[in-house]
């Protein structure tokens, strides 16, 4: 029979990655928006740099 705090720790490994591998997706995401809407505005002339 499998030990209940095993059952935990490896749920809460399991959430845990679900997490960080969401976040990740997600700040790569907003990232690449953000880097296009900085080169759209670097074509219009509009940001300096």
């Amino acid at each position: 029979m499998v030990n209940k705090n095993t059952f935990l720790i490896f749920g809460i490994f399991l959430f845990l990655t679900f997490n960080v591998t969401s976040l990740v997706v997600s700040d790569s995401t907003l990232t690449s928006e953000w880097n296009m809407f900085h080169r759209t505005l670097n074509h219009s002339g509009y940001y300096p740099d």
